[in-house]
């Protein structure tokens, strides 16, 4: 329900929780789907909080069931059975970094759930809490790729920034004065995603001072900015745009990138650009913004993008960062961004003018 209908999932809370009295007691069960956002999120992450703290009567008590300490899911292992490398992998990093010890016999069942189609282990079978976050739901609409990119490490490295290759800041005003963005450099063959930021009830100076505390902590100057459209938009009193301020104070490198024809174009574009990236550490870490939850961090917005149950993208608190991502498959699509040239076909024809006003005939659908 909090991922499907996230508003009646709140009523739920808002209401129907309101309405047990102090003295009695809510269970709340779930095969956690969503990853780091929506409603049953939220209450996991507040028991994990209080675990091993003393409770009130009124607070939540975390529970979670591993799937190996169940008797059924565990298989006799054949004479001479191999291993899998992938299941190899796992188990160790298991062990090493939540010091989980999984027996051979449980190791086989994982092995053969892993390897039917079209099963989401980490979902239906989490060893960890952290597992059931991380995973990724089918109507994700990058899926395929963190999958991917998860299964190949390129998930929470540990790389510095290089001192002679630029780095991009892309751009994503939003309405209601909530903004975002992220940091790109590409050295060699793969593109490295530095981090990224997000702000509710951010203007664009605001937000300047937040990028350059960022650069500053980090250790980089930003070579260029990357705005959407509307930042050649005069929006405030003054009739100046987010590029005439950016300018005004000190940004060298200001561009705005055309607005696009079609937003299912450039996710294929992003789809395409996805499996030569590296995602440093702190993509996966929070937005502190001064409240007690904070805000998603980039990764969790990009592992969260998803389509509505009408198939239409879901504009909720994590497509900000996916637009701002999406801001530099865009940049690169004309030619904004060097030594990047688009492999999807027909997308030389689709830059600069032709990419604003043809009908591209795509339907809104992933």
């Amino acid at each position: 329900m909090a991922k499907r209908f996230p508003d009646r999932a709140k009523e739920v809370v808002n209401g129907g929780f309101e309405a047990v009295p102090t003295s009695g007691r809510i269970v709340v069960e779930s095969t956690h789907e969503g990853g780091r956002s929506g409603v049953n999120y939220n209450l996991m992450r507040d028991a994990m909080r209080k675990v091993g703290k003393p409770l009130l009567p009124v607070d939540w008590r975390f529970h979670f069931f591993p799937w190996y300490e169940e008797s059924r899911y565990q298989l006799e292992v054949p004479e001479g059975h191999v291993f899998k490398d992938e299941t190899v992998e796992y188990f160790t990093r298991l062990k090493e970094i939540h010091g989980v010890d999984v027996p051979e016999s449980a190791r086989l069942w994982w092995e053969w759930k892993n390897g039917q189609s079209d099963f989401n282990i980490n979902e239906e079978y989490p060893s960890v809490p952290d597992e059931a976050f991380d995973a990724i739901g089918d109507d994700a609409i990058y899926c395929v790729q963190f999958r991917e990119l998860r299964r190949q490490g390129r998930i929470g490295s540990r790389f510095v920034v290089h001192p002679y290759a630029p780095v991009y800041c892309t751009w994503d005003i939003g309405v209601a004065d909530h903004m975002a963005v992220v940091f790109f450099q590409k050295v060699g063959g793969e593109t490295r995603v530095v981090g990224g930021i997000q702000a509710k009830k951010s203007c664009v100076l605001d937000m300047l001072i937040k990028v350059r505390s960022f650069e500053k902590v980090v250790g980089f100057k930003t070579y260029c900015d990357l705005l959407p459209h509307d930042g050649g938009h005069a929006t405030t009193n003054d009739r100046k745009t987010a590029k005439d301020t950016l300018e005004e104070n000190g940004r060298q490198n200001v561009k705005v990138v055309p607005k696009t024809g079609s937003v299912w174009l450039s996710i294929s574009e992003v789809r395409a650009f996805l499996p030569t990236t590296v995602w440093h550490e702190r993509c996966g870490d929070r937005i502190e913004d001064g409240s007690e939850d904070g805000l998603p961090g980039l990764l969790d917005c990009m592992e969260s993008y998803r389509t509505d149950e009408n198939g239409r993208i879901d504009h909720d608190d994590c497509s900000h960062f996916a637009d701002a991502f999406r801001m530099f498959i865009e940049a690169a699509c004309h030619g904004l961004i060097e030594g990047f040239a688009s492999s999807i076909v027909g997308m030389e024809q689709l830059r600069g003018d032709d990419w604003r006003s043809r009908d591209l005939g795509v339907a809104e659908m992933p």
